[in-house]
């Protein structure tokens, strides 16, 4: 299962938004390991000042926003929690379940009796069944490469440097912000339906 010399190079390094709980939006870091052989790795970094929804809390999100962005969904995917010394590292297994179309528009070629429309669809693949797996940072290390280690712990840095504005500049501050004050719009439409059910 393990590899014993790592073959896996970190290929991207990126901001992942995904769906979170009751329309929320969430992000995490996103670092994906590619190699010759085998699948690649999706490791799904929790953030020290959580934007909306865990990855494990809305892990079938995560790995669709995932598969969505690279297009594929033969890979194994790894939480990374950096303050979490019980459960650092978590491989998560989960099952594609068929998605739904989505149109990006249509082109229609022809006039009159004559024309044809094609629509432009793209099947998004959706997980379901998560299963959850603690990993060693030596079996970590085994998969991935003691570097890609020291990577990580240059990444999380000290607590509460674990963001998307230390990590991503300008651009994580604009999404972090985007999303923490659509999060607090849901909020406060979830807060005042609950007022209004219980005061009946």
């Amino acid at each position: 299962m393990w590899s014993a010399v790592s073959e896996y190079q970190l290929w991207f390094d990126e901001l992942l938004e995904y769906e979170g709980a009751h329309g929320t939006r969430s992000a995490c870091h996103v670092l994906w390991y590619g190699s010759g052989e085998g699948p690649s790795v999706c490791l799904v970094g929790n953030f020290d000042d959580a934007i909306g929804s865990s990855t494990t809390n809305a892990i079938e999100g995560a790995a669709t926003a995932v598969a969505a962005r690279f297009g594929r969904d033969d890979f194994r995917l790894i939480e990374w929690f950096p303050r979490d010394r019980g459960r650092r590292f978590v491989e998560v297994t989960l099952s594609p379940v068929p998605g739904t179309e989505v149109e990006h528009g249509t082109v229609t070629i022809g006039s009159g009796d004559e024309a044809h429309t094609i629509r432009r669809t793209t099947a998004i693949v959706r997980f379901a069944d998560p299963r959850w797996a603690r990993r060693t940072e030596n079996e970590l290390a085994q998969l991935l490469g003691e570097e890609e280690i020291r990577d990580l712990r240059s990444f999380a840095g000290l607590r509460g440097d674990y963001t998307p504005e230390r990590l991503f500049g300008s651009t994580g501050e604009r999404l972090a912000k985007s999303l923490r004050a659509h999060n607090h719009r849901i909020i406060d439409v979830l807060d005042a339906h609950t007022k209004e059910w219980t005061d009946r």
